[in-house]
């Protein structure tokens, strides 16, 4: 289902982020996070892992993903606003 709607939106976002100060405005954002946070939101968004993956790659426990993922999007929003 996830997949679905990310080759539906894909399109879209191609449309809008193409230009590379777009792309390094989001990569000055990604490397000012914690490193937990950056690497919890790019494996979910850019590797499509689930939150199990995620721990596993990490060595975390699967609760731990979720806060990393909700605090690094916030943290992403305030510095993009």
């Amino acid at each position: 289902r996830r997949q679905a709607r990310f080759r539906r939106l894909l399109p879209r976002l191609g449309s809008q982020t193409d230009s590379p100060a777009n792309h390094e405005v989001l990569d000055d954002v990604l490397r000012e996070l914690p490193f937990n946070q950056r690497a919890a939101i790019v494996l979910r968004f850019w590797g499509g892992c689930t939150t199990e993956e995620i721990a596993e790659q990490l060595g975390c426990p699967a609760g731990s993903v979720g806060p990393w993922i909700s605090r690094g999007l916030a943290k992403m929003r305030k510095a993009l606003t």
